[in-house]
């Protein structure tokens, strides 16, 4: 399996908001937060960021980093439970990054590998029209092994993404959406495995 060379919680690029039409949003969700490295990405760049993480231990290591920042909001939980309640209090689109994954020992693990499928149901029933990014899809319906050798960060580990495929994906999507393959970065500045659901005008 080929090593994941970007692991952030990306910009969506000047083009895509071109090609969309679409406003870049006021708020920034992240499911999954683990060292924090794709808040310090977006920091700068949006005015509320809401991050759920599902570890005891990377939630209290990131809410303290990130304690003198105003605009970041730490969440403690699944996200697929997190994610519905924080939705009902936002009443405008959100730009939503879902990295929710088992990513090897470092990390916690749910009551699933990923949350993905139950996130987008969440996320299907808005009556906003939310930008989603959806990172690494280089795993959709397979499994195997991932990760680095001899690597704390990203360790070598199993997994199984059998069931969490394209199809499934393109299931849960509202009629008025579309998949932007970002394969040679041209939507947004993080992983070309990222594909990105978003309203289509």
């Amino acid at each position: 399996m080929m090593k994941k060379i970007y692991k952030k919680m990306p910009n969506l690029t000047s083009l895509f908001y071109e090609i969309t039409n679409l406003q870049k949003t006021n708020f920034y969700i992240e499911t999954g937060t683990y060292l924090g490295d794709g808040i310090r990405t977006v920091l700068n760049n949006y005015d509320n960021i809401h991050s759920i993480e599902l570890s005891e231990k990377w939630y209290n290591y990131n809410v303290e980093q990130f304690k003198d920042y105003k605009n970041v909001k730490m969440h403690l939980g699944d996200s697929k439970k997190i994610l519905k309640n924080l939705l009902e209090s936002i009443n405008e689109s959100v730009t939503i990054y879902l990295d929710a994954h088992y990513s090897g020992s470092p990390t916690a693990f749910g009551e699933e590998e990923t949350p993905l499928l139950e996130e987008l149901s969440i996320l299907k029933k808005r009556k906003y029209n939310d930008i989603i990014i959806i990172d690494d899809c280089r795993l959709l319906g397979s499994k195997g092994q991932c990760g680095v050798e001899n690597n704390y960060i990203y360790p070598r580990m199993n997994y199984d993404w059998s069931n969490i495929t394209l199809d499934e994906i393109k299931k849960l999507m509202k009629d008025n959406y579309e998949i932007y393959y970002n394969n040679t970065r041209l939507y947004t500045d993080g992983a070309e495995d990222q594909i990105i659901l978003a309203f289509k005008n």
